[in-house]
């Protein structure tokens, strides 16, 4: 049996709900706990959120940060500024940073910030365009999610 450490990713998400000072408070329980990379989402949400949920409500009020799902959206949402300051934080650290991108906005906004990995989730991996802009014009690792994928879409995605 050989010794092999797993590399492990703590995916943190929007749970920081757009607040840096949590999304900081995560990346440090994160490295304490021995996650190696922190995860979290960028999203442009006039981009990424069909224009005909702008105006309805959250399906959930009870988890809704406005009083509409574009409101909400926007709400837990960090600017990329704050991805950098968060970012330059697990650097101090020592944890890597890394974010899926849910739109072609926040692909290039991400690609500046030097980034190892950039994540596809699996809510967009249908995304033709982005996945080929960031094949052509990351140099990193791109990761692609097939959680909400079919056997024949990943076929598709693969080929």
């Amino acid at each position: 049996m050989t010794n092999y450490k797993p590399f492990i990713i703590a995916e943190i998400g929007c749970t920081h709900i757009g607040n840096l000072e949590r999304a900081k408070s995560l990346a440090r329980l994160a490295k304490l706990a021995g996650a190696d990379m922190l995860k979290t989402q960028k999203r442009n949400p006039r981009e990424s959120v069909p224009e005909i949920w702008w105006d309805k409500p959250h399906p959930n009020e009870r988890f809704s940060y406005g009083k509409t799902y574009l409101e909400h959206r926007e709400n837990v949402e960090l600017s990329i500024e704050q991805h950098a300051e968060l970012k330059a934080y697990c650097d101090e650290i020592d944890i890597e940073y890394s974010t899926s991108v849910w739109d072609m906005t926040s692909a290039k906004e991400a690609m500046t910030l030097g980034l190892n990995h950039i994540k596809v989730p699996s809510a967009c991996n249908h995304n033709i365009e982005l996945i080929e802009y960031l094949y052509q014009n990351f140099d990193g690792l791109i990761h692609i999610s097939l959680g909400m994928t079919t056997e024949k879409e990943r076929d598709e995605l693969l080929s």
